[in-house]
């Protein structure tokens, strides 16, 4: 090991139990504000075990006894002096990581510049760079904020547009640096939903990651290319197509998708943490993502409602963080199921509480037809209300009317035809 590794291994063991006794010491707060920072990013094996303890939930006296560190925390306590240090102490932690893994890294890149290996160079400075954490201790002044806004009229990178006609005119688009949850039940459309935004924004020349934890990216396109020319996904899992449409399938499957070029991302790995999110979102720097759903996320935790209410709050920090929209799906629990009037409300979200205040939008997807007839065959053409319960800057509970053209997977305005884009 370096001399270089040893003194950032020093002292970043000292970071970690000053970052563990604040944490001791204002457990709810830290699991709020720095539960972004991951246990693998410790030195200290102990500490990093107090940490993921307390991350799941374990009260931090237990957490401290079961590691064996309460006697290091507590000799540690007289240096807290605010009871908000984790802050810094979890930033500093992050970055020494970030400088360790590049203090390790560089024995490689010399190898790589001795031979004049230009791709594993490049590989190596990417790597470096879509790792580096955003580390930015200094407050802006309201001057600042100023002339941001000022900067920011001139931009064209303002909100994106769905292209869903009502939706866009309802909100004005959907806004960078702000998270919209649309929830719905099973089977309603959400899924179908955050694809056609997703590849509408793709449409546009903007990057965006599909996290899809409930589908392969396989089942996803299926959906997407089937509604293109118009074929039930069921008559091509039972080989029911022609030679003809199969041809045409695979032809409008790869023209739609060539089309998109890299600004459709498509991320089905399963148990992916916030963590894990957050790195693909500094490294690709997407103006939108949209993870499906929620619930499947893998960060962990003993109550269900801090787990949703901290990856929720993830998706909030990511989206300001790296000025994009993120789009969460979530869905519903069975409360709507239950009363005479199925439209659903804030109440209906599963586990909602930190759902419904870390969201800055919250959109409800409500089908009649999916109530009337239960197991029946969805109609044609499906009368749709996206409900905005709430809009952090407009009028909530405004409903937008829509169609879901349930062949072709595609919503549009009531009255209008499923002209699916396909170039």
């Amino acid at each position: 090991m370096s001399n270089l590794s040893e003194t950032i291994i020093q002292r970043k063991r000292d970071t970690e139990v000053l970052f563990c006794t604040a944490v001791y010491m204002n457990p709810e707060s830290a699991l709020h504000s720095v539960g972004w920072l991951s246990p693998d990013m410790f030195n200290d094996a102990r500490l990093a075990d107090f940490w993921r303890a307390v991350r799941n939930g374990k009260n931090v006296a237990e957490a401290a006894m079961d590691t064996n560190t309460f006697d290091q925390i507590i000799s540690r306590s007289g240096e807290i002096i605010g009871s908000f240090e984790f802050d810094g102490f979890a930033k500093a932690i992050a970055e020494d990581a970030y400088y360790l893994g590049l203090a390790g890294q560089l024995p490689e890149l010399a190898k790589a510049i001795g031979q004049r290996d230009g791709d594993s160079i490049r590989k190596a400075v990417e790597q470096i760079i879509s790792e580096k954490p955003v580390m930015d201790e200094k407050i802006p002044d309201a001057m600042t904020a100023a002339e941001e806004f000022n900067e920011w009229l001139l931009t064209d990178r303002k909100a994106l547009y769905t292209q869903i006609g009502p939706l866009d005119e309802a909100m004005g688009g959907i806004d960078r640096q702000t998270l919209t949850l649309i929830a719905a039940r099973p089977s309603m459309g959400k899924s179908t939903l955050g694809l056609q935004i997703a590849r509408n924004f793709a449409r546009q020349g903007q990057k965006v990651i599909f996290f899809s934890f409930e589908m392969s990216r396989r089942q996803l396109w299926a959906r997407a290319a089937c509604g293109m020319v118009g074929v039930s996904i069921k008559r091509v899992r039972s080989n029911a197509l022609t030679e003809d449409q199969v041809d045409n399938l695979r032809r409008v499957s790869h023209e739609v998708a060539s089309s998109y070029g890299d600004n459709l991302l498509i991320d089905d790995r399963t148990g992916q943490t916030s963590d894990q999110i957050w790195a693909k979102v500094a490294r690709y720097k997407p103006d939108a993502i949209i993870v499906d759903h929620t619930s499947l996320v893998g960060d962990t935790d003993a109550n269900e409602v801090r787990r949703l209410g901290r990856i929720s709050w993830a998706g909030k920090r990511m989206a300001k963080e790296f000025n994009c929209a993120a789009i969460y799906l979530q869905q519903l629990n069975r409360g709507t199921e239950n009363r005479d009037n199925k439209r659903p409300g804030m109440a209906d979200l599963r586990d909602s509480g930190e759902l419904e205040q870390n969201a800055d939008n919250v959109i409800f997807i409500y089908r009649d037809d999916y109530y009337a007839i239960p197991n029946a065959t969805p109609p044609a053409i499906s009368d749709t209300e996206l409900i905005i319960a709430k809009f952090r800057d407009g009028v909530r509970n405004i409903n937008v009317n829509l169609h879901f053209h349930t062949l072709n997977q595609w919503f549009t305005k009531r009255g209008e035809q499923a002209n699916v884009p396909q170039m």
